[in-house]
């Protein structure tokens, strides 16, 4: 008995020796990967929090040029914002983005309408003001719109807020 403990021992030991290292590079890909994730989890949040950010600056230039009576020029940035939004942001958000969208462009369609004709001469630009005023019937309606628009754009800013406290 006494002589099986050396080899005993020496076996317990060689085992050990064997499973030691592949334990450690088991563990040690186990917290690579994990470290992996994490980088990852933080990029895709770092990339929602500059889209939501993007989309409300975005919305906030659109109403604006429509208020100056500018030229929309913010086509392309409505395009890519619109793709992002769909694949990268959930469907309640996504829904939402949609829908200040549409009450934008009706918006936006009313107060054209409702908004004094212009004409530029040189470089002076006159307002032609008419009696009756053909613009007044879209005036109220363009008002109604726009109360919709921000009541809209204020939840999908809220919803985009809730999503990034998670």
């Amino acid at each position: 008995m006494k002589e099986f403990i050396p080899a005993v021992a020496a076996t317990i030991a060689g085992v050990f020796a064997i499973v030691s290292p592949f334990i450690t590079w088991k563990l040690k890909n186990a917290s690579d990967e994990r470290a992996r994730l994490i980088a990852l989890d933080k990029e895709r949040g770092d990339e929602i929090k500059r889209l939501y950010t993007d989309i409300f600056v975005l919305f906030e230039q659109a109403i604006k040029q429509v208020l100056q009576g500018e030229t929309f020029s913010l086509a392309r940035e409505v395009s890519e914002a619109t793709a992002k939004i769909h694949l990268l942001a959930p469907a309640k958000i996504a829904t939402q983005y949609s829908d200040v969208c549409s009450l934008l462009e009706e918006w936006s369609q009313l107060h054209y309408k409702a908004t004094p004709r212009q004409m530029k001469v040189g470089e002076e630009t006159f307002t032609i003001v008419q009696a009756p005023d053909p613009t007044a019937k879209f005036k109220e309606p363009a008002n109604v719109a726009h109360e919709r628009l921000q009541d809209a754009l204020r939840k999908l800013i809220g919803l985009m807020r809730g999503e990034l406290g998670r």
